[in-house]
């Protein structure tokens, strides 16, 4: 895609780039956090131990569904490309 737009100066895939980088961006952070509280509470008490690590990924990695565009907003820009594809 890069070669296309670098070379002819055609955007016509950007569209369709920013939705599926907005959809895997807004599914995969929101699974990725959801799995280390999953995870962490499956190890009980010791999940909450400064020794399991648990805590400390939960907060550096809790704040990826904010940054770079709120999930909902991109999820709802995903839903706004598909439903004009169909």
């Amino acid at each position: 895609m890069i070669d296309k737009i670098n070379k002819n100066n055609d955007f016509s895939l950007l569209a369709d780039f920013h939705a599926a980088a907005s959809g895997c961006k807004a599914v995969y952070s929101n699974t990725l956090v959801d799995g280390i509280e999953i995870i962490r509470r499956a190890c009980g008490g010791h999940g909450y131990s400064a020794y399991s690590r648990f805590p400390d990924l939960f907060s550096e990695f809790s704040t990826f569904p904010t940054y770079e565009g709120e999930n909902y907003v991109l999820l709802l820009q995903t839903a706004r490309y598909l439903v004009k594809a169909y």
